[in-house]
């Protein structure tokens, strides 16, 4: 029958054996990745050809051909396009909710709890246990012959202390079998309970050092947070901006296309005056000279509304508006200009407190005044305490060796220290001068930031002023050159003017227009800089961010 003690008998060298060959045997990771295989080569190292003619959906015209198609279609071929109506509120929103930056950024702090959480671990229980199994033949001249075979078993707890100790409960066995050759074999079984105990003095001593790991966990989590809050501010910024640029592309469209309609009525009416007999007959060249010039700078300006219509697209990351639809969008929200008395002192304490730089650099000086007090204690020479109780019964078998536990006959402790001086603690002394300096180059970054988060401040407030005085002037030159314009109309009327001067008074007052809107939306952006530059966001409602964020601590393993 096999025994235990029979087990144990297997040669070292076999068992060994076995066991590298079955670590060896393992397969690696991912070894049937398609990326990895012979097939995939051509992907990396084949650069593909694209004929761009032979991917047209309808066979490629040249210019000549093209000229079927009139000015007057290719102009008004956008209105045919289905139109989605957008307010700012709604980009706010969708960019919070699908924005693809934002949904990066949120990873981060979930990171950063995983490694709070595998910190805060550290100090937790864990079982452990110890097999051992000797075996020792006797059969030299000098000794009576035997053969002893020993079988160990130490199951526990070890418990970590936040102290920096760790202590040790622990249920020992022993099963001895000594067979001395010519005299009857010996079986024996101890059976024990063993309590250990260790602490630091000195070094790596102290609830604060132990648990500093934790405390920079914790921090780095917070940093994380403020991070993702940043980046939050960033993307609803950069959404109303690229608004408030689709606004003035679609305003610069629409007053472009006005005056090339404009344009087409200059010509019909210099038609008509050439038929009574009012202006000579060049007049309807030079007015077709113009439709001409003025629908390419129509078809300029919807390229550019298109442009900054994807950018708005790729903010928001509707599900129902991908890049490649041809959804025109159509911006509802309208500019409100005010003109603003704000404190400068005032708007930079505002930016002082809730810019989340500042917030990340006090993070990192907290952090570094742990490193500062790790370092100083690892100057400390090592000094440690160990103490180790045990007691046992010993018996013929297991049960009757537990039985004896009782009497506690059989019992012994131990009484230590260890003592590690480092001769000169150079090495400990170079990384505390390092943290040190770690914590005033953060401290000097932290003044260097807040300066410039002043000047940001500064340079916001002007901008917005400057943009309100823009607000006025292009509203002031509007009304001029629009009594320009219908100035210089009838008197081409009256045939004093040619059609060449009336185009150049509609170029001047689309150009006026445009640099109105452009103006208003400029401001607008002013506002969402100087919001930004404070670390908040226009509006009238805050954005609680762990509603945004709270999704990502979830367990990803349940997806």
């Amino acid at each position: 029958m096999l025994t235990a003690h029979d087990v144990f008998r297997v040669p070292t060298a076999l068992t060994l054996t076995v066991a590298v060959l079955a670590a060896s045997c393992q397969r690696p990771f991912l070894a049937d990745d398609p990326l990895l295989s012979p097939d995939a080569d051509a992907r990396f190292r084949t650069i593909e050809a694209m004929a761009l003619e032979d991917r047209s959906r309808t066979p490629p015209v040249t210019p000549d051909a093209a000229q079927a198609t009139t000015p007057e279609e290719s102009a008004t071929a956008e209105n045919e396009k289905p139109s989605l109506s957008i307010r700012i509120e709604d980009v706010r929103s969708d960019a919070l909710a699908n924005n693809l930056l934002l949904e990066v950024q949120i990873i981060d702090p979930a990171i950063a709890g995983a490694v709070l959480d595998e910190e805060e671990a550290k100090f937790e229980a864990a079982f452990f246990a110890r097999v051992e199994a000797q075996r020792r033949e006797v059969n030299g001249p000098l000794a009576p012959p035997l053969d002893a075979t020993t079988s160990r078993l130490e199951p526990g707890i070890r418990i970590p202390l936040r102290g920096g100790g760790e202590a040790r409960v622990s249920l020992p066995v022993e099963f001895r079998d000594v067979d001395p050759l010519g005299a009857p074999s010996i079986d024996a079984t101890d059976s024990g309970v063993r309590f250990s105990f260790s602490q630091p003095l000195l070094r790596d001593a102290g609830v604060g050092v132990n648990t500093a790991s934790i405390q920079v966990a914790r921090f780095n989590d917070r940093r994380e947070e403020a991070r993702s809050k940043l980046t939050a501010i960033r993307v609803l910024a950069n959404a109303e901006k690229a608004y408030w640029e689709l606004y003035a592309a679609t305003r610069e469209v629409e007053i472009l296309h006005d005056r090339y309609e404009s344009t087409l009525e200059q010509l019909a009416q210099a038609r008509r005056l050439v038929v009574g007999g009012v202006v000579a007959e060049i007049e309807i060249v030079r007015a077709q000279a113009g439709v001409a010039r003025r629908l390419e700078s129509v078809i300029f300006a919807e390229t550019r509304r298109r442009l900054a219509e994807t950018d708005l697209k790729r903010i928001v990351n509707r599900p129902d508006l991908p890049l490649e639809s041809v959804t025109v969008l159509v911006p509802q929200t309208e500019p409100r200009p005010r003109g603003l008395d704000l404190d400068p002192r005032a708007i930079a304490a505002l930016a002082i407190t809730n810019r989340m730089e500042l917030l990340e650099l006090e993070i990192q000086l907290a952090i570094d005044a742990v490193n500062v007090e790790v370092a100083r204690n690892a100057e400390l020479p090592v000094f440690a305490l160990d103490f180790d109780y045990s007691f046992k019964g010993t018996g013929d078998s297991f049960s009757d060796s537990t039985s004896k536990l009782a009497d506690n006959d059989l019992a012994d402790w131990v009484v230590g220290a260890t003592i590690d001086i480092p001769l000169g603690n150079h090495a400990a002394r170079a990384r505390f001068r390092q943290a040190v300096l770690r914590r005033t180059r953060t401290l000097a970054t932290r003044a260097l930031r807040e300066l410039a988060i002043r000047q940001e401040v500064s340079d916001a407030l002007d901008q917005l002023e400057q943009d309100w005085q823009r607000v006025l002037a292009a509203r002031r030159e509007t009304i001029l050159v629009g009594r320009n314009f219908e100035a210089e109309r009838r008197q081409f009327q009256a045939g004093v003017r040619t059609s060449t001067e009336v185009l150049e008074a509609a170029d001047f007052l689309a150009e006026a227009r445009t640099r109105e809107v452009r103006a208003l939306a400029d401001y607008q952006v002013s506002m969402v800089n100087l919001a930004f530059a404070t670390g908040t966001v226009l509006g009238q409602s805050r954005i609680h961010w762990p509603a945004f964020a709270a999704a990502a601590r979830e367990d990803p393993a349940q997806d």
